[in-house]
């Protein structure tokens, strides 16, 4: 059986959004929230989870992601304001919020998960919502400190990133947290390449 890997596809971060993710952090520990932050280094704006595949897809998946890279231009967006996942009552994951050219990432991010479709690999069953995720609740979060939190993001004005490449990474699980491997950068536009393998990134938790 061929070598399976956990494989996700995702834009990576500009180091102005990276340095924003961890005033966001800085805030978190402010409020003594019981949150696993995700590292700013690690933080993406995921376009698809594939979870396990075979390393003998690896190609296959490359060409659906160049078949949809190639039909678009290099998208302006933002990065800004805080949510959570599933909902006040009950936060899970804390977000930061993705803003600007979010019409053409939804149809960015519908035609890359067409093409897959058409290489074998399973549609999302449920709608895409362009998030950050920069903490994951490890306990019981107060609502209303947590709502305090996010009224005071909404005064900050959005930090604006390119997005011009989309990447496919590898996720190995390690006992020290995940280590992120991109495999093929492939630019908006058209062009592919082979991403240096030994540029692995290392965080806490998945994508």
């Amino acid at each position: 059986m061929a070598e399976a890997y956990r494989a996700f596809i995702a834009f990576e971060l500009s180091e102005d959004v990276r340095d924003a993710v961890r005033e966001v952090h800085a805030r978190l520990r402010d409020f003594r929230f019981d949150v696993r932050l995700v590292s700013a280094e690690n933080v993406h704006l995921t376009l698809k989870f594939l979870g396990s595949i075979p390393a003998g897809e690896t190609e296959k998946v490359a060409e659906a992601v160049s078949d949809t890279a190639g039909r678009f231009a290099r998208l302006t967006l933002s990065a800004g304001g805080l949510g959570v996942f599933p909902d006040m009552r009950r936060p899970r994951v804390i977000w930061v919020g993705i803003g600007g050219e979010i019409e053409a990432l939804r149809t960015l991010q519908k035609e890359l998960d067409r093409s897959l479709a058409r290489k074998g690999f399973p549609a999302e069953e449920r709608p895409f919502r362009a998030h950050l995720t920069v903490g994951r609740a490890k306990g019981r979060i107060d609502p209303p400190k947590l709502a305090e939190m996010i009224e005071e993001y909404k005064k900050i004005e959005p930090v604006c990133f390119p997005a011009a490449e989309i990447v496919l990474f590898k996720s190995d699980l390690k006992p020290s947290g995940a280590v992120y491997t991109p495999l093929r950068r492939i630019t908006l536009g058209g062009g592919t390449g082979n991403a240096d393998p030994k540029q692995g990134e290392t965080d806490e938790s998945g994508p």
